[in-house]
């Protein structure tokens, strides 16, 4: 098995799609840092430039924060409440537990931020790359030579599955790895161990920089892992590229957001679906409205993982090849 994973992966590896992939996203590292690194002016209200300016001369950290939560409240409109409330939260865990703030923007927060803005760049790439792994075969007429090597179908095909875990892993790595260096340059390195907190299914921690960070990547490694599970499910089922990538990436993209209409709407079992499940990072910094736990999230999370990777099987099983 590790024979034909190796076999596999180095298959993926050699591809210029990988490639491709891989550059798309440093660029778009490179042009998030210009962009947060640029200066915007902005028209502001008389009461937002107040709460701005009481923030600026505030006489300690405290003060300082409590300016933030009067600003976070400013533009409660825009975040909505239940945004609102959980970013306030944070600061009022800060301001309780005496966790002063760095004091300036470090690597650590725009890695963070990376993956919570710029990270449909990264999702895309692992969609695309899972559903060329079925689709190259296809399209190349290989398929059929494919299954006469001396394995199961069933061994072929998760060893095709995990070559692409394999891959996707090692572009988040050289991606972060990446953005760690860029937004060291553009603002600061240190900060890896200094304290800060982290919201994570409705609870506030107290961590570091470091920590909370490599707890981001994690969500965002199943965020990507679920969206090329499904885009190597939907290549073995329609045997369509287009479709396989469209839907990957809208499952996983919008699934919270289409989640939380149909919660408001009443229909409370969506909260069990992959839908509002695929991403651990929504769950980072927020609020929770449908009420999840990190137990329920594991085991629908896990459940579809499986469901999804035993279809393909089946379907490969069934298909005349």
């Amino acid at each position: 098995m590790l024979r034909l994973i190796k076999i596999e992966f180095t298959k993926l590896f050699s591809k210029k799609l990988f490639y491709i992939s891989l550059g798309a996203c440093l660029l778009a590292v490179i042009a998030f840092a210009a962009f947060l690194k640029a200066d915007f002016e902005t028209e502001k209200d008389e009461e937002l430039a107040v709460t701005e300016q009481k923030r600026e001369q505030a006489k300690d950290w405290k003060e300082k924060l409590e300016a933030e939560i009067e600003i976070n409240n400013y533009y409660a409109g825009v975040y909505g409440e239940e945004k609102t409330e959980a970013m306030n939260a944070l600061l009022r865990y800060q301001i309780d537990h005496d966790i002063k703030p760095y004091g300036k923007n470090t690597t650590w927060d725009f890695v963070q931020y990376l993956y919570a803005i710029m990270g449909f760049a990264l999702i895309l790439a692992a969609v695309v790359i899972a559903a060329d792994s079925m689709n190259y075969e296809f399209s190349s007429r290989t398929v059929k030579t494919l299954f006469v090597k001396p394995y199961s179908r069933a061994m072929i095909i998760g060893a095709k599955y995990i070559a692409v875990l394999l891959e996707i892993a090692l572009l988040l790595v050289i991606t972060s790895v990446f953005a760690f260096v860029v937004g060291g340059v553009a603002f600061d390195f240190g900060g890896a161990g200094a304290p800060a907190v982290m919201g994570l299914f409705g609870k506030v921690y107290g961590v570091s920089f470091l920590g909370k960070t490599l707890v981001c990547m994690t969500g965002f490694f199943l965020k990507m892992s679920m969206a090329a599970t499904i885009a190597f499910f939907l290549s073995m089922a329609f045997k369509n590229q287009l479709i396989s990538v469209i839907a990957g990436f809208g499952i996983v993209m919008f699934g919270n957001m289409i989640t939380n209409k149909l919660y408001d709407f009443g229909w409370k079992w969506v909260k069990f679906s992959i839908l509002s499940n695929s991403d651990l990072a929504s769950f980072v910094d927020n609020y929770l409205k449908q009420h999840q736990t990190m137990l329920s999230f594991a085991l629908v999370f896990a459940l579809h993982l499986a469901a999804f990777v035993v279809a393909s099987i089946v379907i490969c099983k069934k298909s005349d090849y």
